[in-house]
């Protein structure tokens, strides 16, 4: 079959020239192409619009895996910075008052006990029965302690209201009990003595029902006679 051009014609053989000639200039790939700078070549590329520049790549290349957007920069406690060290925090929670602005003012456990047991100590702690010779030296460890006299008994200077110018004799029954002495401001530390409960009328300066004469007769008459 021929082709006619003009008043040319194209048989056969001229026809297999010319597809040969077009083959030879159709691309075969996109690099035979003026405009193949953006072509990607791997199979497995994604194309986006989202272009980064060597900057952004560099600083994404730097973010560690799992890194959040929001970090802390700061942590204060009361107003007051906290170091922070190797991207942690420790945070100062008081154990106990003594760690507290105003804990000197809390009671602790010992505290406490320690105060009861000095009331309870101010208390009069009954003791059972004692002979005067029997009494225990008055101290801290048994102040407060008292016992019912089994005796009449003088007192001496263990007393508290001792006087050695004069006998102090308390009947059988009597209580005593031990009491602190607290020294003034700036002299030695507390004494310890007995004390009698219930109080003590002192009659040494009393005259006894023997020591009194009853008047005779004749003196009363003489006391009553009108100069």
């Amino acid at each position: 079959m021929a082709v006619e051009t003009g008043n040319k014609k194209l048989d056969g053989t001229g026809l297999g020239v010319l597809w040969g000639l077009i083959k030879s200039i159709i691309p075969t790939k996109t690099s035979d192409l003026t405009n193949d700078d953006h072509v990607v070549k791997d199979a497995n590329y994604t194309h986006t619009d989202n272009n980064y520049t060597s900057d952004e790549k560099s600083k994404l290349g730097n973010v560690e895996a799992g890194a959040q957007v929001n970090v802390i920069e700061q942590v204060k406690v009361n107003n007051v910075a906290v170091t922070i060290s190797g991207k942690s925090v420790n945070i100062p929670v008081p154990t106990d008052n003594a760690s507290l602005a105003n804990g000197a003012g809390y009671q602790t456990a010992a505290d406490v006990n320690n105060a009861i047991d000095a009331k309870l100590k101010a208390t009069m702690i009954p003791k059972g029965s004692s002979t005067f010779a029997n009494l225990p030296t008055p101290s801290s460890a048994n102040l407060g302690w008292m016992w019912d006299m089994s005796e009449a008994f003088t007192i001496d200077s263990r007393f508290i209201h001792y006087d050695a110018q004069k006998t102090q004799t308390f009947p059988k029954g009597t209580n005593v009990f031990v009491v602190e002495v607290t020294p003034e401001s700036g002299s030695t530390p507390a004494t310890y003595g007995f004390d009698t409960y219930d109080g003590y009328i002192d009659l040494s300066g009393y005259a006894t029902q023997e020591d009194v004469e009853t008047l005779s007769q004749a003196e009363i008459e003489s006391i009553c006679t009108i100069s």
